[in-house]
């Protein structure tokens, strides 16, 4: 379970997880998920009661789990998500802020004006349209209190000897409506002041996963990319989305359960073919994007500046290009089902099956010729370079061709020219947009026409320089990638 939440590079995003639709949807042998996610439960809700003298924290504060990464170590861990207190407390006492930050001194102000508001209800009825959640805990207090009356026990006991009455109290319980108010404003008071160590005790306290044994591993792994794309689409900062993609990249290469699917909220249902294809369009809408794949353990023990810095080594120099393990994503083979493209109206049928005929005929002879052509590095292209697929060869020669017309789309691209560069130029040549990449001596351009195969071959048997072939190895060693990855 470890590597669930452990994957690619790290993303310090956190990510909110239902316990829930953990149960219902995730689970390989759902009673023993419901004991073990109990157990974690209870033993929170012990720890919170120590710290804020009430019972009410039991039962009631407690939903969600959320994944967090250290800064200091690179590592992501399961915590207790400490958002479901600040959000129940906020519902209770009718505070309208969307914020969700415990340090916020707005919303605590909001919290404690709330409940000066609340210490002036003289009537059950002023009760029930101001507060309504406590007015519901107000007729609790008086039916549990005739209950227990009934079946004597004794109210002078508040401690083990009389345990029924020790709890009523801890709930800040009476039947008298302004002693009730003031338990319950001393009660809600506590859970102000003290809230941020709510969040501390969270944040601070890994879950162990070994223990979530319960737990189906693929359906868990797939709810948890789930996650990862609804956090990207609702984030509002750019560095939130592409952490999110570190995490979803590995995970559409590593996944190979294709018929995998789950039910969310309201029964909506997510399938393995929604997700990729939600994720295509996040990659779309934000051409910006670096889709970068490298499995975590190279970051092990790594502090986030250390993160950052082997991101910015290893990927800084290449503006428009990136490695990328084969995925679903960016497959280098279409099925006959594949949607080639839509050419204009004005076309005859038989001329778009025509046209349609030819580019995915060009584009069978290009994956032909280079997925058999002995390269080291598959690297695709970006931004600009959107299409483009570089592969690079011993010889110190870089091959550039266009499969596609968008990678998102898996569009079998229309006739583009074909460039070849000199490895020892790679970074240089990266940097360029595509017309300073067409100008430049360092490009020789190419048409698919004639023998165009033939030309290209030509070049990849090339005997090379030692120079040229050493930067290949450079390369090689620089993004540790073997040629099984392609």
């Amino acid at each position: 379970m470890f590597a669930t939440i452990n994957k690619g590079v790290p993303n310090y995003v956190k990510v909110e997880l239902d316990t829930g639709i953990m149960i219902r949807e995730c689970a390989s042998d759902r009673a023993k998920l419901i004991t073990e996610i109990q157990e974690i439960k209870s033993s929170f809700e012990q720890e919170m009661i120590k710290t804020m003298g009430f019972d009410k924290y039991r039962g009631y504060f407690f939903r969600d789990l959320r994944i967090l990464t250290s800064y200091k170590t690179a590592e992501s861990t399961l915590h207790i998500s400490p958002l479901s207190f600040l959000t129940r407390l906020k519902n209770i006492l009718g505070v309208d802020n969307d914020s969700l930050d415990f340090n916020d001194l707005e919303l605590k102000n909001q919290l404690l004006e709330r409940l000066e508001v609340l210490r002036k209800m003289k009537t059950p009825s002023e009760l029930q349209n101001e507060f309504p959640l406590i007015y519901k805990d107000y007729l609790t207090s008086r039916i549990t209190y005739d209950q227990m009356k009934k079946i004597g026990a004794n109210p002078a006991y508040s401690n083990h000897m009389n345990y029924q009455w020790h709890m009523y109290n801890s709930f800040g319980f009476d039947t008298r409506l302004s002693s009730f108010i003031e338990k319950q404003y001393e009660m809600y008071r506590s859970f102000i002041v003290r809230r941020q160590f709510v969040e501390g005790y969270c944040n601070r306290t890994p879950l162990d996963l070994s223990k979530f044994t319960g737990l189906d591993k693929e359906k868990f792994e797939f709810y948890v990319a789930h996650r990862y794309l609804e956090t990207a689409k609702e984030a509002k900062d750019f560095q939130t989305i592409q952490n999110c993609v570190y995490y979803l990249m590995t995970y559409f290469r590593e996944s190979k359960n294709y018929d995998i699917s789950i039910k969310i909220y309201n029964g909506k249902k997510i399938t393995y073919r929604k997700l990729l294809n939600d994720f295509k369009k996040l990659l779309g809408n934000f051409k910006g994007l670096k889709p970068i794949d490298e499995d975590r353990s190279k970051f092990e023990g790594y502090h986030i500046k250390h993160v950052i810095n082997h991101l910015n080594k290893y990927y800084g120099n290449m503006v428009n290009w990136y490695i990328i393990p084969d995925s679903p994503i960016f497959s280098t083979s279409l099925g006959q089902t594949t949607v080639i493209g839509r050419e204009r109206n004005a076309l005859s049928k038989e001329e778009k099956d025509r046209r349609i005929m030819k580019r995915m005929g060009l584009y069978n002879q290009k994956v032909d010729l280079y997925e058999n052509s002995g390269y080291v590095l598959k690297i695709f292209g970006w931004n600009e370079f959107n299409g483009y697929i570089c592969y690079i060869y011993p010889n110190g020669k870089i091959i550039m061709d266009k499969l596609f017309e968008d990678y998102i789309r898996c569009t079998p691209a229309r006739e583009e020219a074909i460039y070849s560069i000199d490895a020892l130029d790679f970074d240089e040549m990266s940097k360029k947009n595509k017309q300073q990449l067409m100008k430049s001596e360092k490009a020789r351009r190419m048409y698919h026409a004639g023998d165009w195969e033939g030309r290209v071959k030509s070049i990849i048997e090339e005997a090379g320089t030692e120079e040229s072939k050493e930067a290949v190895r450079k390369l090689e060693l620089r993004f540790k990638t073997k040629k099984s990855n392609s």
